[in-house]
């Protein structure tokens, strides 16, 4: 989603993670320890592959992800 969101401000494309890290400091974000750890993990899969308690918090993701769409559909009206 932040990704999207970069490329309809800037016109450009650029990696998920980095478009996180330019989501929080755009104040684009509503829930920043939520893109702040998606963007922790993003950064060192591998260190959390098998971590039970990330498995957990990913698969509990679909609402945060909603709020995130939420702001890119409103984007989205703003740029038609």
């Amino acid at each position: 989603m932040e990704a999207s969101l970069y490329t309809l401000q800037t016109g450009y494309v650029i990696s998920k993670t980095k478009a996180g890290l330019w989501a929080l400091d755009s104040g684009y974000c509503t829930e920043p320890d939520v893109l702040k750890k998606a963007v922790t993990i993003r950064n060192n899969p591998d260190k959390y592959i098998n971590e039970p308690d990330t498995k957990k918090w990913l698969a509990s993701f679909g609402p945060h992800i909603q709020k995130f769409a939420d702001i890119l559909e409103k984007m989205l009206k703003e740029y038609s």
